[in-house]
């Protein structure tokens, strides 16, 4: 574990306040975890083929809209072996290219989130989200 001073979990929940206070509190980054098995015979990130189950560790960064019955898009999702915690596979959902990459350190991993969530792709997403999320008069004008 020599290096790591966050875990890949931590680092995508700050990216996801960061979302929030950004767009005060308009969009809600949030991150959602969700363990899963790795089965011998697929291929998972860190995970050898060969072995028997292993505990993995999948969490996506989402933006949610309150004001438009609590919408969600999934930005992306990371998926590492636990205990440990690199690689980390990171795929985007928003992005149109480089979906998908493995990051073997936190500096690898950072540097990825950061091409990702700085990509005209995603800052697309978040500009259509906000415009969408603005509140509106309830009564139009007439005139």
């Amino acid at each position: 574990m020599r290096g790591i001073t966050r875990t890949p979990y931590t680092i995508l929940k700050a990216q996801a306040s960061k979302l929030t206070e950004k767009t005060n509190s308009l969009l809600i980054g949030e991150a959602k975890s969700s363990p899963q098995i790795a089965y011998p015979g697929r291929r998972e990130v860190g995970v050898d083929p060969d072995s028997q189950q292993t505990q993995l560790f999948v969490a996506y960064l989402q933006i949610k809209v309150p004001s438009l019955n609590n919408y969600t898009y999934s930005v992306l999702k990371i998926q590492y072996p636990f205990p440990d915690f690199y690689p980390v596979l990171v795929t985007s959902f928003a992005a149109a290219e480089d979906r998908e990459c493995e990051c073997k350190s936190e500096a690898e991993y950072e540097n990825a989130l950061g091409k990702i969530l700085s990509s005209s792709d995603v800052k697309r997403v978040i500009s259509s989200l906000g415009l969408a999320a603005q509140p509106r008069n309830p009564y139009p004008s007439i005139l």
